[in-house]
């Protein structure tokens, strides 16, 4: 039987596999598993990641993701963040900005979480590091009036980050984007700077790829020209889960796509599985992972994601 690793490692050599790997995006979720506050583990390393461990180690989980947090990034970077019902919550724009930001707070700690959790998992399960990306870290940092005109001030900061993460040695890099890089037409301001994003990734051999949430009826013009290794499409701007036509679209892109499930509903998460076998058997075998559709969070039904891990692991392709 391959190790979650090793389904991954398929995935990113386009090769055969057996069955598509399970990473999901796990939050509020590993708090729950672990019975303690987001604002405490947030503030220390062990901790932290200790619980997502746990958790992967729980529900048997073929990969595991540092980092997550959208508000982790712009906090870092000088955003004043209240915490809210154990969620942290942007509060405004920064009213200066912090030019270390991989050395502030919650950043600092989570990079020195994720250098342990890869340490720790890499031997069985992939490795997946999840940041702001540039485009909604400008609307965060600077209000979403200045936040395109200033992404050039942004670039010295993300560029910072993402080689902070490199370091951390993960089999790939995520960029979270939403509604500032969704509902707009893609130019050359985004272009410039996930093209260096992309070459100091590159730098380290780590393919990066785009989970992308709050987008329209139609993908955004201009998508395929950031030239991601792979995208994740979150809920739609409604609410919604990703159409059809929008993931056919970008499987054909790089290599491949990773492909959300929603975490609370089993018999939904089952016709998205049946979808992305549909579209990885027409296409000659495109690569393909599952992921969830959003952020597990406590919420989540802990006996549903035990049975949405069973039946992933039923799946031969």
């Amino acid at each position: 039987m391959p190790s979650g690793r090793e389904l991954f490692s398929c995935f990113l050599k386009g090769t055969a596999m057996e069955r598509p790997a399970f990473v999901p995006l796990l939050r509020g979720l590993a708090a729950r598993v672990g019975g303690v506050k987001a604002e405490a583990y947030t503030q220390d390393p062990t901790a932290w990641a200790n619980l997502l461990i746990k958790t992967a180690e729980l529900f048997n989980l073929d990969g595991v993701v540092a980092g997550l947090d959208f508000t982790l990034l712009a906090e870092a970077c000088g955003c004043p963040v209240q915490w809210q019902d154990d969620r942290p919550v942007i509060a405004g724009p920064a009213s200066r900005l912090c030019l270390e930001p991989e050395q502030v707070g919650r950043m600092k700690v989570a990079l020195e979480k994720a250098r342990h959790v890869f340490e720790v998992s890499r031997s069985r399960r992939a490795c997946v590091a999840a940041l702001t990306g540039p485009v909604s870290l400008a609307k965060e940092v600077f209000g979403p009036e200045e936040g395109l005109a200033r992404l050039g001030e942004i670039k010295p900061l993300a560029v910072r980050v993402t080689e902070a993460f490199c370091a951390t040695r993960p089999d790939v890099l995520i960029f979270l984007e939403g509604g500032a890089l969704a509902q707009e037409e893609i130019g050359m301001p985004q272009r410039k700077i996930y093209n260096t994003l992309r070459n100091l990734a590159a730098h380290y051999d780590i393919p990066v790829g785009m989970f992308l949430q709050n987008y329209g009826d139609d993908l955004p013009p201009g998508l395929e020209e950031l030239k991601m290794d792979f995208h994740v499409l979150g809920l739609s701007q409604d609410g919604g889960l990703p159409p059809r036509k929008s993931l056919e679209l970008l499987a054909g892109e790089g290599l491949g796509l990773g492909i959300g499930l929603p975490m609370d509903d089993l018999e939904a998460a089952k016709e998205t599985m049946s979808l992305g076998i549909d579209m990885y058997r027409a296409r000659s075998g495109r690569g393909f992972f599952f992921t969830s559709l959003g952020p597990a969070t406590r919420e989540a039904n802990l006996d549903t994601v035990h049975q949405l891990v069973k039946e992933i692991s039923r799946v031969r392709l």
